[in-house]
């Protein structure tokens, strides 16, 4: 029911608080044992005109002295929207990149796109992975996270190209420590107040590069001079609007370039109204822009502003045939038509996404030209496209003490991909997560309350991750609202059962209870006693950590009647497992062992993973307990393989916790590190920090064991930080007692002392066996009377 370094290692060597506090494998091979990253985004071609500002650049690379820019790591290289600050960053990091045998990260910060900007804490998340990082040891805290990426530059070469920056603080926490990484910015602002940065303007091309770029372009066509120069001055001399320009220009190669110009000037006249830069550039952005636009066929014209009303970053095929009303086929046509005219860009295998500024253009061109009832039907498409996917792929998320949602779809989404199994759910809500969030915001701000809770449901058992907490609590919020003004009580109930889990998992343990005990008391209002019951299982979580016994034995008997008056086995036997967890707590084993069997007999007939790995970690804890830890063995083993077939990391993290607990037993150390090491990766995985401080305080003890103290000392402190933290005021107790006996035999004996005392005074709280025996330890070694 709880959620909750060895020397001698022949390769890795664990050490304890090496890096941002946790538990880390150190390869041997140094700065080898990182993977090296190549993110870079393909070489540009035919870049001109911007050799001054390449020579600018490579000025960086030269050593120190305080000419700007030689010696400097930093570069900021701005401009307005279309000079081309993209393509010179990556033309000339794909030039150095030899330079940096340590590898090449690469983010779009997204900071102009005003409905999708890049959070930083997710970019940090991807470069941590990329140098080996894996999600489970990608800690929480943004600070956190900034430690760690740049304890893993240092003494690195690495080359950092941050694209699209709106802001100075957007980038901060993604700049290196060390001056021998290099760093790249383009961003529409001159982001002043970066330390030891150099800073390059990037203005329009020459007239003359302008005329060469044009000309590059259009090879196949027999223009003159002066209509390119005209055709230059038309386009401000801007590369974004130049290359779109040429493009269309070169698909009608039969077609005077003079006649091509008067249709350019005439889209001027078509529309000036986006909302950018002001001025003769803008204006050349608008009108290029307009007369690509007007120049595709009328069924691909309506398919690319209705692109602009998506309201994710990037999206698949089929996600645009729906948001247009079209097939996949007629959409893969339109998008190819797209693609060639620069309109659009395919970010990788079957997906697709669009310059902000072209975006920003399609949606004003829907609103200027779709009527109300068509914009909303291609939202309320796209955005049923997004449920129906997000909904098959929660029939494959696990269940545990939840119950199924009441959600009528209004029609079966055309092309959404098939969900076969748990693996294919995870990639759905992998690759569409961002996706989801942005359509749970668009719904909500188009006062589509339905379709909010909807969506924020499906998702409701799979944002319990680091990097996906944030969004998913929000989105929960706005479906709680959304049910309210709805007046839907059974929505309310749904969406309060995913905000009491999700602060489970994440510890906030007050509000879980007010979160549960809402929802319970709407399933009494509306009779509903199967939910109520589920409820009242999940809701005896918070009793348990109070360790109110008292209360929560007769509560937990009162839903195990329940349950049999509803025919539940599942529901039974879950409440059979928590008592049991109980009795063990009471030292009451033998009725721990049967309650425990009798729940995994009935888990077994189900075939249930979650509950049969639940039951069997409560069996090895029962024999570990009764001293039997050959016996507690194949539990734990099995325990941990039933887990593996689950989603549920929190246990996955448990199960792992308790077989490397009964490993150590065994007195098999070396596969007990190792186990620990996995359990830890799977509490931050989860965000379980009660899991995260378990483990700690276990690595501390095997550290105790093997006379390793500075190591257990370590451990110690941290697993008490993170109790302290949470609010775990039992296990803040058990692990001062044990902390006391490290600081003792480090002859710290004041220290000692200390925590014993703070350790006694906390056992007082608790009224119940285990505390009253814990205390009279205390004061004997205290010398209390």
């Amino acid at each position: 029911m709880t959620r909750n370094g060895v020397d001698g290692g022949a390769r890795d060597v664990i050490q304890v608080g090496a890096v941002h506090g946790s538990v880390v494998h150190h390869a041997p091979g140094g700065r080898s044992a990182l993977p090296v990253p190549r993110q870079l985004p393909h070489d540009v071609r035919g870049l001109v005109g911007r050799e001054e500002q390449l020579r600018w650049l490579d000025r960086m690379l030269e050593p120190g002295t305080d000419a700007d820019p030689a010696g400097r790591t930093i570069a900021v290289v701005s401009g307005m929207a279309g000079t081309g600050k993209t393509s010179l960053a990556l033309r000339w990091a794909h030039r150095v990149r030899a330079g940096f045998p340590d590898g090449q990260l690469y983010a779009d910060l997204c900071g102009y796109s005003v409905e999708h900007p890049e959070f930083t804490t997710r970019v940090l998340d991807r470069f941590l992975r990329a140098l080996g990082i894996p999600d489970s040891r990608v800690p929480p805290d943004l600070q956190e996270k900034e430690c760690l990426y740049r304890s893993l530059l240092a003494d690195r070469r690495v080359l950092v190209v941050l694209d699209n920056a709106a802001t100075a603080a957007q980038v901060r926490p993604l700049l290196p420590g060390n001056g021998d990484c290099v760093v790249v910015i383009t961003s529409r602002n001159r982001l002043a107040g970066i330390e030891g940065a150099g800073y390059l303007t990037l203005e329009p091309l020459r007239h003359q590069d302008a005329v060469s770029l044009l000309r590059d372009m259009l090879q196949d066509r027999a223009d003159d001079d002066a209509d390119l120069g005209d055709l230059a001055v038309a386009c401000a001399q801007l590369p974004l609007a130049l290359r779109i320009a040429a493009q269309r220009a070169a698909h009608r190669p039969m077609t005077p370039l003079a006649d091509l110009l008067a249709a350019l000037r005439d889209s001027t006249e078509r529309w000036r109204a986006l909302s950018m830069e002001n001025g003769n550039e803008a204006e050349a952005v608008h009108s290029v822009f307009a007369w690509s636009y007007y120049a595709l066929p009328p069924a691909t014209a309506r398919f690319f502003r209705l692109l602009g009303l998506h309201p994710g970053p990037d999206l698949r095929i089929e996600a645009a045939a729906a948001l247009a009303g079209v097939t996949p086929d007629e959409a893969r046509a339109a998008m190819e038509v797209l693609t060639d005219a620069h309109l659009v860009e395919q970010s990788c295998a079957r997906r697709y996404r669009m310059h902000d500024l072209v975006n920003a253009y399609a949606k004003d061109r829907a609103e200027a030209q779709e009527s109300a009832e068509e914009i909303e039907a291609a939202r309320r498409r796209v955005l049923g496209w997004y449920l129906q996917g997000s909904y098959d792929a929660s029939q494959f998320m696990d269940h545990s003490n939840h119950f199924p949602m009441d959600i009528e779809l209004s029609g079966a989404a055309t092309g959404v991909p098939e969900i076969l199994d748990r693996r294919t759910a995870s990639l759905w809500y992998e690759q569409e997560w961002a996706n989801i969030v942005a359509a749970i915001e668009s719904a909500a701000e188009c006062g589509y309350r339905e379709l909010v809770w909807q969506l924020a449901a499906t998702v409701r058992l799979v944002f319990l991750q680091a990097d996906r907490r944030d969004a998913g609590f929000a989105v929960l919020d706005m479906a709680l609202q959304a049910t309210r003004n709805l007046g839907d009580l059974r929505a309310e109930g749904t969406i309060l059962d995913g905000l009491a889990h999700g602060y489970s998992y994440f510890g906030q343990r007050e509000a879980r209870v007010e979160a549960y005990d809402a929802a319970i008391a709407i399933w009494q209002e509306l009779g509903d006693r199967y939910r109520e019951a589920i409820g009242r299982t999940t809701r005896s979580l918070e009793m348990y950590h109070r360790r109110d016994w008292g209360s929560l034995v007769p509560y937990i008997e009162e839903t195990i009647a329940l349950a049999e008056g509803l025919g539940e086995r599942s529901i039974y036997a879950r409440n059979r497992g928590n008592l049991a967890e109980c009795m063990l707590e009471l030292g009451r084993l033998p009725e721990a062992r049967t309650m425990a069997q009798e729940a995994l007999a009935i888990h077994r007939d189900h075939a249930w993973s979650l509950g049969i790995a639940d039951s069997l970690w409560n069996l090895s804890r029962v024999l570990r307990a009764s001293r039997r830890m050959d016996k507690a063995l194949p539990h734990a083993i099995e325990a941990v393989t039933q887990a593996k077939r689950t989603t549920d990391a929190f246990l996955q993290g448990r199960t792992m916790l308790e077989l490397a607990v009964v490993l150590q037993g065994n007195r098999r150390y070396d596969d007990a590190m190792t186990a620990y090491q996995k359990a830890l990766d799977h509490a931050r995985l989860a965000g379980d920090r009660g899991g995260e401080a378990r483990v700690l305080e276990r690595v501390a003890v095997l550290h105790h064991e093997r006379g390793i103290l500075t190591s257990a000392r370590v451990s110690h402190e941290l697993s008490i930080d993170i109790s302290r933290e949470i609010g775990d005021r039992w296990f803040l107790a058990l692990s001062l007692e044990r902390f006391a006996e490290t600081m003792e035999r480090l002859g710290r004996s004041r220290d000692a002392r200390a925590a014993r005392t703070e350790s006694l005074e906390l056992f007082k709280g608790f009224d119940e066996p285990a505390a009253h025996s814990a205390g009279d330890r205390l004061s004997a070694v205290l010398g209390i009377g």
